[in-house]
């Protein structure tokens, strides 16, 4: 890894990550400029996860970038952070592999409003036919657009819907989206930020056009009732 400077008077060619550090202060030791340098656990399987092989990937992280022992290039720095981000191609936002609490989930007043008490117990194996990954958001979204919406949703369109639902859930609750900077930083770039959760990768778009499939999806009277048909006993959804 190398450490190189730029100039905030124009563009830069990098990307720039945004994350949570944690509160896991244990360290990994990592390379820069053929020097030892100690960086947190966690933005070190970051770090390892984003490379390239072969070919340079540049990308400002905060925790290199600049120097955590200097109190006052810290204050200089975190100054300049908004033209530092709004230079970038666009934002990393990397969210944290974690299991979502039932009380943290965000939709969690939608799945008790409507007697869902096992929406959060693992998704069994080939559920009700469907083949991908339960966080795989985009392939889930492509599935479900090729469903036409009838009054009368067969099991995969509700299987595929309820997946997508608990996927948004799982994004959504991150604690990434608790702090005000964190998606500050993302919306500065000109492109739209690129998310990573779960092992998958998707754009912001992406995410914005799963949430208004969802909301467009919910507005059917039939809603409900086709939903929770897919959690009966028939289709019981049991934990481990």
């Amino acid at each position: 890894m190398s450490a190189y400077c730029i100039q905030l008077i124009r563009g830069w060619d990098s990307e720039a990550l945004s994350y949570v550090w944690g509160e896991d202060t244990s360290q990994e030791t990592i390379q820069v400029d053929k020097r030892a340098f100690l960086v947190r656990r966690n933005l070190f399987k970051i770090l390892k996860q984003l490379r390239y092989e072969g070919a340079v990937r540049r990308i400002w992280v905060d925790a290199i970038c600049i120097n955590q022992s200097d109190l006052k290039e810290k204050t200089h720095q975190i100054r300049l952070m908004k033209k530092i981000y709004s230079k970038a191609k666009y934002t990393i936002i990397w969210l944290q592999d974690l299991k979502v609490p039932r009380t943290s989930s965000k939709l969690r007043p939608i799945y008790e409003s409507i007697g869902m008490e096992d929406f959060y117990a693992p998704l069994p194996k080939g559920f009700e036919g469907t083949t991908m990954n339960e966080y795989d958001l985009c392939t889930i979204l492509d599935e479900l657009k090729k469903h036409p919406i009838v009054s009368l949703w067969d099991k995969k369109h509700m299987a595929l819907h309820m997946m997508l639902f608990r996927c948004i859930d799982h994004v959504i609750s991150n604690e990434w989206w608790e702090r005000v900077w964190t998606i500050q930083e993302s919306y500065l770039p000109s492109k739209a930020p690129i998310i990573f959760f779960q092992g998958q990768c998707f754009s912001f778009d992406g995410l914005q056009d799963a949430i208004n499939v969802v909301g467009e999806n919910r507005s059917s009277p039939e809603f409900h009732d086709a939903l929770s048909h897919c959690v009966s006993p028939s289709n019981e959804i049991s934990g481990e």
